[in-house]
């Protein structure tokens, strides 16, 4: 299949022109403990299908998932699109379960973390929560987010000296997913991860959506019952079909 790369354990597709990777369930642990052994920087970015809509006018958004080791697929409309392409489906994830799977699969190595871009206090309450959770998994460090862009070569610098395996990144980081890549030049080789909702789970600061909900109901009806301003992106998701089906002819 065109625009296809496999690996041992991951397989990489494009729908409408941006990368998501292939992870499968048996997989999992072993691909974390992979990508932690990769001796250079790494970026897992967790995408719906909103994040794939920016980069039509988001260069740099596209350049990160270009880039990134893992681009996991969170809404059912980007599976729905890799099969209308004619491509592997890829496994959907729910980015907490996600997030809890893979600190339990670097806590079963003995891995590392640090913990960056909470509030105060809810940076505590995560570091809290996951130490009890998984008390094999070391905590080398934590600084809160919000700061002073001052701030950013001493934390560069506190990161680089812990030397974590894996580095979770909250809603408080300037740039968001971006803050990576745009320190990329100065960041030693660790496993980075961006999602705001779930640090502010870790952090008590956001409840859990449940399971049951997460499968029946599409994500962007949730995130219109959360944010109703959020129906102003109508027209842009409406180019997603009209997308599919321009990659699709593509191939013909």
């Amino acid at each position: 299949m065109d625009n296809e790369e496999q690996t041992n354990l991951i397989t990489r597709i494009k729908v409408v022109g941006v990368p998501l990777h292939i992870v499968r369930e048996e997989n999992f642990e072993r691909v974390v403990e992979e990508l932690v052994a990769r001796d250079a920087l790494k970026q897992v970015m967790l995408v719906g299908l909103w994040d794939v809509l920016r980069t039509i006018w988001n260069r740099r958004l596209r350049e990160a998932m270009e880039r990134s080791a893992l681009v996991i697929p969170l809404s059912r409309a980007l599976v729905y699109g890799a099969q209308f392409q004619q491509k592997r489906l890829p496994s959907r994830y729910h980015a907490f379960p996600f997030v809890i799977r893979f600190l339990s699969a670097l806590e079963s190595h003995g891995r590392s973390i640090y913990l960056l871009g909470a509030p105060a206090s809810g940076t505590a309450v995560a570091e809290r929560n996951i130490r009890s959770t998984f008390p094999g998994l070391r905590i080398v460090g934590r600084y809160s987010g919000f700061y002073p862009a001052a701030r950013e070569l001493d934390i560069v610098t506190a990161i680089n000296k812990a030397a974590p395996d894996f580095v979770l990144l909250g809603s408080g980081l300037p740039g968001k997913e971006g803050w990576v890549r745009a320190h990329a030049s100065e960041l030693r080789g660790a496993l980075y991860l961006w999602h705001a909702q779930v640090f502010d789970v870790l952090a008590e600061r956001a409840s859990r959506r449940p399971e049951k909900v997460l499968e029946r109901v599409p994500g962007i009806v949730t995130g219109l019952i959360t944010h109703p301003w959020r129906i102003l992106r109508g027209p842009v998701y409406a180019l997603y079909p009209l997308l599919l089906l321009y990659h699709r002819l593509r191939k013909l």
